[in-house]
């Protein structure tokens, strides 16, 4: 069965509104952190309140066996400093987990806190991954939670959601707000991770 471009966003949007928006059990509120994980907050607050880059909290993370890994950044992925969410974030990605990654990356739009604490920096390091499609698709899935959780967001969180629906991470919106016009805006990203996919198969052929 062949889907419209339009039907085959709406059962985008569908599946994901089943998510669960902005939230999953912070580190203060779960009875039982791992050892890993205590270690990792350690380091990487010691490394932020000294003016640090979370170079060692990194390193350490890297070190974890992948299990462990994989649950370290799961139980940061919502810390109140957008830098340590961002990094697990993207230790999930790494690891084929980006739909798990994008509820805490649009918890840190809505919040502000990728202009705040990351300086709007958002996606910088996927359009400079190896994996040249990468900032495509991570735009594409966090523009589809955000627009399927719409509703759900008010005041200065819903104007960020709307702007960044709009413009994306690293534009301004050049248009006002509308959720046909912010629909419009996945299918042309959608066409155009389309046509980078066929031409990267061309090419490697």
């Amino acid at each position: 069965m062949t889907l419209t471009p339009g039907v085959g966003l709406a059962m985008a949007l569908a599946i994901a509104s089943l998510f669960v928006l902005n939230r999953a059990p912070s580190f203060a509120m779960q009875a039982n952190p791992t050892p890993e994980t205590i270690e990792f907050l350690r380091i990487a607050r010691g490394e932020l309140a000294a003016g640090g880059e979370l170079k060692e909290a990194t390193t350490y993370l890297r070190s974890l066996a992948l299990t462990q890994r994989l649950r370290t950044a799961r139980a940061a992925l919502y810390d109140d400093d957008a830098r340590i969410g961002y990094l697990s974030a993207n230790t999930l990605i790494e690891h084929g987990r980006a739909q798990q990654a994008v509820p805490g990356l649009a918890a840190i739009i809505a919040s502000g806190r990728n202009d705040t604490q990351l300086h709007g920096r958002m996606g910088y390091d996927w359009v400079h991954s190896d994996d040249e499609a990468l900032f495509l698709r991570m735009a594409i899935m966090i523009n589809r939670y955000l627009l399927a959780n719409l509703a759900r967001y008010g005041g200065d969180q819903r104007a960020r959601v709307e702007a960044t629906l709009m413009g994306g991470l690293l534009e301004k919106p050049s248009q006002p707000f509308s959720k046909e016009r912010a629909e419009k805006v996945i299918i042309d990203w959608q066409g155009k991770l389309s046509r980078q996919q066929r031409e990267s198969r061309r090419t490697s052929r």
